[in-house]
């Protein structure tokens, strides 16, 4: 009976304990869905608000970026021609930026196919790892760009940790970690993606 009954405990234990972190899981997974739709939502707002002659301007930008970034969640905000050429940048990567072309780039060709893109974790130019959010005009003649601050974002998944030597971190689809892991890891193989 006791063997039983320790077994039975045992199994609805950890059920409950699945339910309560797949539940957990979802509600990050929402919180970090709208967060990013709502970058995107901003700045297509901007784009259809300003013409690019008027963002081209670097005054008429660093006010834009003022409003935006009020939360501190945007490191950097630029305007890209269709060519892959900055038209205007504010941020602090200024001379690592300036006379970069994008036009090859994965998130360039994406956000130009798709009108808007959010990126996976990247170097990039900078060195540096970031993601970005980007949207097209509706005309799909230029862009804007901006950086995502990593350690807000990832303050996101701060509190979905459980317990002492619980994680919790965002990979993606090639299983590469996006987000920081108390595994200290840099993927995970193949068979742990779910």
């Amino acid at each position: 009976i006791s063997y039983t009954a320790s077994h039975y405990y045992r199994k609805s234990w950890l059920e409950k304990t699945s339910a309560e972190l797949a539940s957990l899981a979802d509600s990050r997974k929402e919180t970090i869905t709208l967060f990013l739709q709502n970058q995107e939502n901003l700045l297509a707002g901007f784009v259809k608000l300003y013409s690019l002659e008027h963002l081209s301007v670097q005054g008429n930008l660093e006010q834009v970026f003022s409003f935006i970034n009020r939360s501190g969640v945007i490191v950097d905000l630029g305007v890209i021609g269709s060519d892959g050429r900055h038209i205007s940048y504010v941020g602090p990567y200024q001379s690592k930026l300036a006379d970069k072309n994008y036009s090859e780039a994965e998130w360039f060709i994406e956000v130009m196919r798709n009108n808007r893109y959010v990126s996976d974790v990247f170097s990039g130019y900078r060195n540096v790892p970031h993601f970005i959010v980007a949207v097209t005009a509706p005309d799909r003649s230029w862009i804007m760009r901006a950086t995502i601050n990593s350690e807000l974002f990832n303050s996101l998944l701060a509190s979905a940790r459980v317990g002492p030597g619980g994680d919790a971190y965002i990979v993606n689809r090639k299983g590469e970690l996006q987000t920081p892991s108390l595994l200290g890891t840099g993927a995970l193989p193949a068979g742990e993606l779910k």
